[in-house]
């Protein structure tokens, strides 16, 4: 598809670039599970999108599990949490 002026409205990312939307960049979520009535897709300033620390983080010595192969295994638990302050500059395209 093409803009009014000629030029591809989608265009793929090179050299470390990432592609475009109407000359903005954008990420792919493979996370998105776009089932009914939630996001396919979000364009707009992400800028407000704020991520809050939610507890401690939390280190566990894992000795019995790898020890037969002389190793010693760390499971680290990290929760966090966020969320958009402000929806007003953003646009979702939601599945039907």
């Amino acid at each position: 598809m093409k803009d009014a002026t000629g030029n591809y409205i989608l265009r793929e990312g090179s050299n470390g670039m990432p592609g475009t939307i109407f000359g903005r960049p954008f990420e792919i979520d493979d996370t998105m599970e776009g089932g009914t009535g939630e996001p396919l897709a979000i364009f707009g300033n992400l800028k407000d999108y704020k991520i809050g620390d939610r507890g401690e983080m939390a280190i566990q010595r894992l000795n019995e599990r790898y020890s037969e192969k002389g190793f010693v295994g760390f499971k680290v638990y990290k929760r966090t949490d966020g969320k958009l302050a402000s929806t007003k500059n953003i646009a979702q395209l939601k599945n039907a």
